[in-house]
C-alpha cells in the first residue's frame, strides 16, 4: 500500500496540507496544518499562530504540525523565519505530533536547532531535493524521516535507508505510484518494496493512522 506523507491535494491515504484560513475536515482524512514560511509576510502572524495552535490542538484528524520551515530564497528575514519555526518546533513536542519540515538551503540551521531543542517527535524533511552531502549530516539526527516527491537528487536518494523513507506527491499532479516506481528504479529495488517500506514507516510516525486500520 502506497501512502502520501504529503500533499495539497484531496484524496484518501494522505496527509494533507491543510489551509489554517479555510479547513474543513472530511471524516476519514488526515491532515497537517502550519504556517508555511512563504505565507510570513502576507498574514498576521501572531494570529495564524494562534490559529495552528488551535486548530491542531482541537481536531484528531490533524495528525501533524507543518509545512513549517526555513527558506533562503524568500526575503523574509532568517530571524523572523526561525521564531515561527520554533513556535511549531514547541506545538509539535506539546502536542505529540510530527513534525513536517520546508527547507531550502537551511539544512545547517535547521542541524542547529534540532541540537538547541531536541525534539522527541519525529522530523520529515518533506521534498527533500539535496544532494547527498547535505544529507549526510541530517542522518545522524534520530527520528529524521525523508520524503521523496518526483523532483529528488538521485545519488541522495540512493544514501536514504528504507527505514528513513516517505513518498508524497505535494503540488505534483503525477501520480503517487510513478513517483514511487521512480525511486524504486533509482535504489535498484522493486516498486512493491519502496511502497512497503514506505507505508511501514507512516504507521510508525502516526499511530492515529495505525489506530485507524
Amino acid at each position: 500500500m502506497l501512502f502520501d506523507a504529503h500533499t495539497h491535494h484531496h484524496h484518501l491515504d494522505a496527509v494533507i496540507n491543510a489551509s489554517i484560513s479555510h479547513f474543513k475536515p472530511v471524516s476519514g482524512h488526515f491532515y497537517s496544518i502550519g504556517l508555511h514560511p512563504w505565507h510570513i509576510d502576507t498574514c498576521d502572524v501572531r494570529e495564524a499562530l494562534q490559529s495552528v495552535s488551535s486548530l491542531a490542538s482541537q481536531y484528531p484528524q490533524v495528525i501533524a504540525i507543518g509545512e513549517c520551515g526555513l527558506d533562503s530564497l524568500i526575503s523574509t528575514p532568517v530571524e523572523v523565519q526561525t521564531a515561527v519555526f520554533e513556535h511549531h518546533i514547541s506545538l509539535s513536542e506539546s502536542l505529540q505530533k510530527p513534525l513536517i519540515i520546508h527547507c531550502v538551503h537551511r539544512s545547517n540551521e535547521i542541524l542547529q536547532l534540532h541540537r538547541k531543542h531536541s525534539p522527541r517527535q519525529p522530523w520529515i524533511f518533506h521534498g527533500f531535493r539535496a544532494n547527498a552531502n547535505v544529507l549526510r549530516p541530517l542522518l545522524n539526527l534520530p527520528n529524521a524521516f525523508f520524503s521523496i516527491g518526483d523532483k529528488f537528487n538521485p545519488e541522495a536518494v540512493k544514501q536514504i535507508p528504507l527505514h528513513r523513507l516517505l513518498v508524497e506527491t505535494d503540488e505534483s499532479p503525477t501520480p503517487i505510484s510513478i513517483i514511487a516506481t521512480h525511486i524504486a528504479s533509482i535504489k535498484n529495488a522493486p516498486a512493491t518494496l519502496i511502497a512497503d517500506a514506505s507505508y511501514r514507516n507512516i504507521l510508525h510516525i502516526f499511530p492515529a493512522i495505525a489506530g485507524s486500520l
